[in-house]
């Protein structure tokens, strides 16, 4: 039985959303580049990535056109490619909503990624990586994300990304940009009461 109609994309930007989104990337970029740490996929991959929207709610919208990198022999999206790309984006949802002790850089730590893969995503295909947060408290957080066409008819990969609120560690908190958030990050799950 076919789906039902997917409701298209329309772009809602929040200008203090796309600034706090595109500080965490800028952030992941200055930790990996003081771990001399250019040549991990995760750089790779974020380094292709064009934010797009971000919302206060928690939401990020990043566009790419799948590289080859992220493809199998078949020259299509690989399973893992998927993966590593859905866990950055959600990530960068949990951005807008980011406070003291209350999920810090990077969103965290993933606990679970439960990937549904519903078509074939070819290589050099522009897509959008769309990702709401569904539930975000002081420990756990739910990141719902899809990968689809930028109009938002056509679904390739959804996910739903469990993550528990860990912050980084204090040499990565060293490297935040300018201008620094200065939020406290929660170091374990039982010090994270800063917010229910």
């Amino acid at each position: 039985m076919p789906a039902g109609p997917v409701s298209p994309y329309v772009p809602a930007p929040d200008a203090d959303a796309m600034q706090k989104v595109q500080h965490v990337w800028d952030w992941y970029f200055s930790v990996a580049a003081a771990a001399k740490m250019e040549d991990i996929i995760d750089y790779r991959m974020m380094g292709d990535l064009t934010l797009i929207d971000a919302r206060p709610e928690g939401r990020s919208v990043w566009k790419m056109k799948i590289p080859r990198y992220l493809c199998n022999l078949n020259l299509s999206l690989h399973g893992g490619g998927a993966c590593v790309l859905l866990d950055m984006c959600t990530m960068s949802a949990l951005a807008p909503l980011a406070g003291p002790k209350f999920w810090v850089f990077l969103g965290g730590l993933t606990r679970s990624m439960n990937l549904t893969y519903i078509r074939d995503c070819p290589v050099d295909t522009e897509v959008i990586i769309d990702s709401t947060v569904i539930q975000a408290g002081r420990t756990m957080a739910l990141i719902r994300g899809e990968i689809k066409s930028p109009d938002g008819k056509i679904v390739y990969v959804t996910v739903d990304h469990n993550k528990a609120n860990v912050g980084p560690g204090p040499w990565m908190m060293d490297h935040e940009p300018e201008p620094k958030m200065g939020y406290e990050p929660c170091w374990r799950i039982g010090d994270c009461d800063s917010k229910l």
